[in-house]
């Protein structure tokens, strides 16, 4: 997120999330490269698999308390799996408002104990009362935060005693962020590596580009989004290293 990512919103994401959930090449596209580790039926086009939500899931049995936040939720796929998964009551945030119009179209494909909530929000700018979430979560959007002090300050704002975020996230091969996280006032419970990462991304990466004249076919403008992000950041994967991180308030 942070100011950077503000412009992409309206320009880039809107009509992304529109018609991505539409296109049957996206879903054959990441079903073929994750295999078996491939997330049926979560409409979520980014690189989070059934490893990933298997071990999310597990740092969240032993927590007390039934709220959850989805810090750029998307569509809401993931966080509406584990919501259901484990009774939750999940809030998501996210600063694309189409994102957000189809995440409350999207839970009507879950079975939910409560109802869950989306609404327009950034790491930086929660719209919370403070300590009213047990444990939050986040695929994947973490490393887009630019000042990254704010919004851990901002997560343990809104985070109750005890509380649990849990997340994926790329970072450079030379920076530990420990110390950051320390710094901050959370303990650090798990730091790993997820499994066969790069193998699948870079397999997307290549189906992508491998079928843009029928992504531009199908959904139009929307694959540009796709495209330019598989051209542009194969070579940035040589030097960073996609983690789960469990950090405790």
């Amino acid at each position: 997120m942070g100011d950077k990512y503000e412009d992409l919103k309206e320009e880039m994401y809107q009509e992304y999330y529109i018609h991505s959930g539409k296109s049957k090449l996206l879903v054959k596209i990441w079903s073929d490269a994750l295999g078996s580790n491939y997330p049926e039926g979560l409409n979520n086009f980014g690189f989070v698999t059934k490893k990933d939500l298997k071990q999310i899931s597990k740092h969240l049995v032993d927590t007390n308390g039934s709220s959850l936040l989805d810090i750029g939720c998307g569509i809401g796929g993931p966080g509406l799996h584990i919501a259901e998964q484990h009774k939750l009551e999940l809030t998501g945030i996210d600063i694309v408002e189409e994102a957000i119009n189809q995440a409350n179209l999207f839970k009507e494909n879950f079975t939910l104990n409560y109802d869950a909530k989306f609404e327009l929000g950034d790491f930086c700018n929660i719209p919370l009362p403070d300590a009213s979430m047990d444990n939050m979560i986040s695929i994947d959007a973490f490393w887009m935060v630019h000042d990254k002090v704010n919004a851990l300050k901002e997560i343990k704002r809104v985070m109750k005693k005890k509380g649990k975020f849990i997340f994926t996230t790329w970072d450079s091969v030379l920076f530990d962020p420990a110390s950051l996280f320390e710094a901050n006032g959370f303990t650090i419970v798990a730091n790993e590596v997820t499994e066969n990462w790069k193998q699948y991304q870079l397999r997307i990466y290549d189906d992508i580009l491998k079928h843009q004249k029928q992504l531009l076919e199908e959904i139009g403008d929307s694959a540009e989004i796709l495209i330019s992000e598989a051209t542009t950041v194969p070579p940035m994967l040589e030097i960073t290293e996609r983690r789960l991180y469990c950090i405790q308030n």
